[in-house]
């Protein structure tokens, strides 16, 4: 008799031991002139975080949280989760951010009496503010010494500023024939006269055609050096002018030729951007007004300044 042994063999599956990866998911909620509002989704197993932005910078934020760029472009945020088990995955994401110039270009722009408006009577690298004021336009006119001003404050301001992709540039004056300007405009007035309306930073209106040949240019994160005056006895004239010099580090800024401006027309040309985005823009205006009691000393040399809001102009 022969007898016939069946063996039989199994293998031995180790699937079950092998460590599942996470799971991990990104995206953009939102985003806010150069700040991105990043959502997360990750499994419940995620002990650690990493973030790159594609711009150099990197974090170890958990979940959703908010990056701001320090320039318009377009970038790849990679998100990389780990488990427990030390197993890895990764997401990502690409963002547009859009450029300074995409921003100024977006829209002509009007000025806004609500927003972060204010004056400074000291140029300094903070800009604190001496009067901040919701309508800071409207309380300067009402100071001493803009009784002639032929500018309407009492309505929404209509003019607006418009920047072309080509660098060029125009104002539409809206509903005033006017535009408006520094008191320092006044050089042909006695001295007396003019350090004393000066020492309030009068606005007043000035008549003036079309631009023709205006330029703008933009800034991104670069220094910006100020040569600028300082009355610090605060009685608007005299021979106490300080010189000083004041640099905003890393600054977004307009430079301006051939007569451009936006706002306010005076003899600086730099408009300093603190923040835009496609509904707002704020804005420093380094404004001329202390002139150390002489015409020729300090009249291109700003000595205060005024923050304006504008917003995009009305359909």
């Amino acid at each position: 008799m022969i007898l016939f042994v069946a063996v039989f063999t199994t293998s031995c599956n180790d699937d079950d031991d092998i460590p599942t990866a996470p799971t991990i998911k990104i995206q953009i909620n939102s985003i806010d002139g150069f700040t991105v509002d990043i959502a997360a989704q990750a499994s419940s197993d995620v002990t650690s975080w990493h973030w790159d932005y594609g711009d150099g910078q990197t974090s170890d934020s958990v979940g959703g949280h908010y990056h701001t760029y320090e320039k318009g472009g377009d970038y790849t945020i990679t998100c990389t989760v780990k488990n427990g088990a030390g197993v890895e995955a990764k997401a990502t994401t690409d963002v547009h951010i859009a450029t300074l110039s995409d921003l100024l270009t977006s829209t002509p722009w009007m000025m806004s009496k609500t927003g972060n408006n204010g004056l400074g009577l000291h140029i300094t690298p903070e800009l604190l503010l001496s009067f901040p004021v919701a309508d800071v336009l409207g309380t300067l006119n009402a100071m001493e010494g803009a009784d002639d001003v032929q500018y309407d404050f009492n309505q929404e301001y209509t003019d607006y500023f418009t920047f072309k992709e080509d660098g060029s540039y125009e104002v539409n004056y809206g509903d005033n024939s006017n535009i408006l300007g520094g008191w320092v405009y006044a050089t042909t007035a006695e001295p007396n006269s003019i350090v004393g309306t000066c020492k309030y930073v009068g606005i007043f209106a000035l008549s003036q055609q079309p631009l023709e040949g205006a330029k703008w240019a933009i800034h991104e994160n670069e220094d910006l050096t100020l040569e600028t005056v300082f009355d610090p006895d605060g009685d608007g004239g005299g021979e106490d002018g300080e010189f000083e010099t004041v640099t905003f580090s890393g600054a977004n800024f307009i430079t301006f030729e051939n007569g451009g401006f936006l706002g306010i027309k005076d003899y600086t040309t730099t408009i300093l951007i603190r923040s835009i985005s496609e509904d707002k823009m704020e804005v420093t205006f380094f404004f001329h007004g202390y002139l150390n009691g002489d015409l020729t000393i300090g009249i291109d040399r700003p000595s205060y300044f005024v923050n304006l809001t504008f917003v995009p102009k009305t359909k």
